[in-house]
């Protein structure tokens, strides 16, 4: 298993619920916005719908410590390519 499947089960497993957010009982999603690079890693990691409440700061911690992607081929070559998913936050 790979993708983003692969992708949203990590980041459940590795997500630390901020306490702010926990306290105000908020939940939601966060969309982030980042550029996987040839070589897998993610560079370019910003919020651009945010939750406020710690959930911001977690989503890009998150990212951050994520493991290399797969990047996308072109012609057999790894090319760069920007991503937007969200980071889902659940009570």
């Amino acid at each position: 298993m790979g993708g983003t499947d692969a992708f949203f089960e990590w980041i459940q497993t590795n997500q630390k619920y901020p306490a702010l957010a926990l306290q105000r009982k908020i939940d939601g999603k966060v969309m982030m916005e980042f550029i996987i690079e040839k070589d897998g890693s993610l560079t370019g990691i910003k919020p651009i719908k945010r939750l406020g409440s710690g959930l911001d700061e977690e989503a890009i911690r998150l990212l951050k410590a994520a493991p290399k992607w797969e990047p996308a081929l072109y012609k057999g070559q790894p090319v760069k390519q920007k991503m937007v998913l969200p980071v889902v936050f659940s009570l």
